[in-house]
């Protein structure tokens, strides 16, 4: 073990895959999302996406703090063997996103403790942030579109109450399915960055004694990764949830046309209508309701020990009661 820490730097591989796989410092995971999404990707064919994408990584990389960093030189991209097919992220050539896995080299005899298989669970952990963070930038969009709206309706003749309390209604969907996300974004660095490694720290001092017990204890600290992350088996019907909610984020980005073409001299003419799909956007109201009441009975369900897991995310998510409170009056009882 000796030789692994101090002829092999093993905890500086372990740190190298925080850092990247677990996105402990991410300012390059969000120049990467950018780049990936303003390419025009049905311009570049299958057979050179991967190589496309690693240029935008090396790229992304070199413009943030990790630049000096000698273990970034270990990160490839490779493709998911069985893509993830996504309508909505397809018509936007985004789809991309759901099948870029990112792997690091390790060698012998590193390879002994971060294993082939654990890598493929950091791959999956890091797929996963990067469709949070893509949803979330998706909403950006989104908020900035409506902003540019507001601007051009208060210029327009469409100034009215009736007018304003449509787009207010839009904006609050937005802001829901914002808080949503954000927060789940928050929970997973919060626990992957610092309360998970906190912990796998602290079994690295106290429970090693040879190899077999590092390799195991590395290997709970992945597990563990999987199930805050509600990647887990036991947490599938959560991960269902939250993948529809990441799909309305995208939805909702696809329901508002662009603002470009208006010039000042249409723009008394505005139509929200023509603008705004506002009947997708009802329909991701009632799902995104849904998603949350649904939930909220898992959560009624889980365990309420442990510094991880639904119980906890849902009490930074509802730490108002807004949720709650909400749900019970629809449902028109209380749970305690």
């Amino acid at each position: 073990m000796k030789l692994l820490e101090d002829g092999f730097d093993l905890c500086g591989h372990l740190q190298a895959l925080r850092r990247y796989h677990f996105m402990e410092l991410a300012d390059w995971a969000d120049s990467f999302i950018v780049s990936i999404y303003k390419k025009k990707w049905s311009f570049v064919k299958s057979e050179h996406k991967r190589a496309e994408i690693q240029g935008l990584l090396d790229l992304a990389l070199q413009r943030s703090s990790c630049d000096s960093d000698p273990y970034k030189e270990r990160l490839f991209v490779y493709m998911n063997e069985q893509p993830v097919v996504s309508l909505k992220a397809s018509t936007c050539g985004l789809d991309v996103l759901d099948d870029i896995l990112l792997g690091y080299k390790v060698d012998w005899p590193v390879n002994i403790v971060i294993t082939e298989e654990a890598l493929k669970t950091y791959a999956e952990i890091f797929r996963y942030l990067v469709q949070v963070r893509h949803a979330v930038f998706s909403l950006t969009e989104v908020w900035r579109f409506l902003k540019e709206l507001t601007q051009l309706i208060s210029r327009s003749s469409h100034n009215r109450p009736d007018v304003l309390k449509e787009l207010s209604s839009v904006m609050k969907l937005r802001h829901q399915v914002y808080h949503f996300l954000s927060t789940l974004q928050q929970y997973l660095h919060c626990h992957l960055s610092d309360i998970s490694w906190r912990r796998f720290q602290h079994s690295l001092q106290h429970q090693v004694r040879d190899m077999l017990d590092l390799e195991y204890v590395h290997l709970c600290y992945v597990t563990d990764a999987l199930h805050i992350c509600f990647l887990s088996a036991e947490t599938k019907p959560i991960a269902a949830i939250i993948n529809s909610i990441l799909q309305q984020a995208l939805e909702l980005r696809s329901c508002f046309k662009s603002l470009n073409y208006i010039s000042e001299s249409t723009v008394k003419q505005l139509n929200l209508d023509s603008l705004i799909n506002f009947s997708q956007v009802d329909a991701i109201r009632t799902k995104f309701e849904g998603n949350i009441k649904d939930l909220y009975i898992l959560h009624l369900k889980s365990s309420k020990y442990g510094e991880i897991g639904l119980y906890r995310f849902w009490g930074y998510l509802n730490y108002n009661e807004y949720h709650s409170l909400m749900i019970n009056k629809d449902m028109g009882c209380f749970y305690f």
